[in-house]
């Protein structure tokens, strides 16, 4: 909370950065969207890579329950719906994403994807994404979901229907003060880390 940086190491260089980018994806939510702003699953939604609720067009969810999905299975098929009914497409909502990295300051990072999945010119370097966690982790909902390790998350249609959903941080619960934030992988980016712990009053993040 007081932006000090206490160890850097290749700070700026440009990197893959797998589903830290749903970090921005996240926060762009909780800024833009109700909890129970209804969603409905496009067929580009349920045909992306590693749709780990495992939905389909057509069926529908709160944005909230989306949410949960996104940060905790890191599902890309909930990012791709959540950038949809943001930015009525996905490369509409690369242009918020890309307006809100510019808010932040974060000048060496461009979004293509709502997701972190592959794509040319999809990049940012760690002082940037370290800069995102740090705004991200002052939203109290945002800490409460990465903070989650387990949760149901829910359907609105078909009626009923639930998932449970552990969180892909196996950090949480295991390391003293865990209170997130995000992993990511991909064979382009290698394995991505946005962690963070609070012991004693004092909290840091870690951007690997």
């Amino acid at each position: 909370n007081t932006d000090t940086i206490l160890y850097e190491l290749n700070k700026d260089s440009f990197h893959s950065i797998a589903s830290l980018t749903k970090i921005m994806t996240c926060l762009l939510a909780l800024e833009r969207l109700k909890p129970d702003t209804e969603i409905l699953i496009s067929p580009a939604a349920e045909q992306t890579e590693d749709v780990y609720l495992g939905f389909g067009a057509g069926e529908l969810f709160r944005a909230e329950e989306l949410e949960y999905g996104l940060m905790l299975l890191s599902d890309n098929g909930a990012a791709v719906a959540l950038a949809e009914e943001m930015g009525g497409s996905v490369s509409g909502f690369a242009k918020l994403m890309n307006e809100k990295a510019r808010e932040l300051g974060m000048t060496s990072t461009h979004f293509v994807t709502p997701n972190g999945l592959t794509a040319p010119g999809h990049h940012s370097t760690a002082r940037d994404m370290a800069k995102l966690a740090c705004h991200a982790m002052q939203s109290e909902k945002f800490r409460e979901i990465v903070g989650t390790k387990k949760r149901m998350v829910h359907w609105e249609l078909p009626k009923g229907k639930a998932l449970e959903a552990e969180n892909s941080n196996k950090l949480l619960g295991v390391y003293r003060g865990m209170t997130g934030i995000k992993t990511g992988w991909t064979q382009a980016a290698g394995g991505c880390l946005a962690a963070s712990a609070q012991r004693e009053g004092i909290e840091l993040i870690a951007v690997v």
